[in-house]
């Protein structure tokens, strides 16, 4: 069942701040916790640092493979989590894995760049995002908020909900 809302968000405008695209893998299903800082390496730009409204965020790892039975990235309970632009299964995936992310009583804000010098901007949540990626977004509770919300852009892509709302 999804809660679609109408929800206003408000970015703050960070002057001069350079976007990365950050992608989260480590092999510790304790640690695999939105803001677990040392877990988000970088393709560009600064790794080992929690991703911000600017920041392109891409999950592939095999670390997060929720049909091998690994623990999904989650957004727990008290954290806040902001990008601006996540997708999930991003890359072909020959072994099929599934990528998975939950949001766990938190919050994921996937918001707009306010960068005029950068022109539009994509500001979109992608679940199967490439052709042979494969992705799972499982909302237990909390709030997910994206302009754009696509479910299998190529790839395949899952979203469960149970007790979460979906804001647009």
């Amino acid at each position: 069942m999804f809660r679609f809302l109408g929800c206003a968000l408000v970015a703050a405008v960070v002057q001069g701040a350079s976007a990365s695209d950050l992608y989260f893998s480590i092999d510790d299903d304790t640690k695999k916790d939105w803001s677990y800082a040392p877990g988000w390496k970088a393709n560009s730009g600064a790794a080992g640092v929690l991703p911000k409204t600017n920041d392109t965020v891409t999950l592939n790892s095999s670390y997060l493979n929720v049909a091998a039975g690994r623990v999904p990235l989650t957004i727990p309970e008290g954290v806040d989590a902001t990008c601006h632009s996540l997708w999930i299964g991003s890359i072909a995936q020959a072994d099929r894995r599934v990528v998975g992310l939950k949001v766990d009583g938190g919050s994921l804000a996937v918001r707009r760049r306010d960068d005029p010098e950068k022109g539009d901007s994509w500001n979109v949540l992608t679940v199967g995002h490439a052709k042979d990626g494969y992705g799972l977004l499982d909302l237990a509770r909390g709030r997910v908020s994206a302009k754009y919300f696509v479910i299998g852009r190529a790839g395949d892509g899952v979203v469960t909900n149970t007790a979460g709302f979906v804001c647009m």
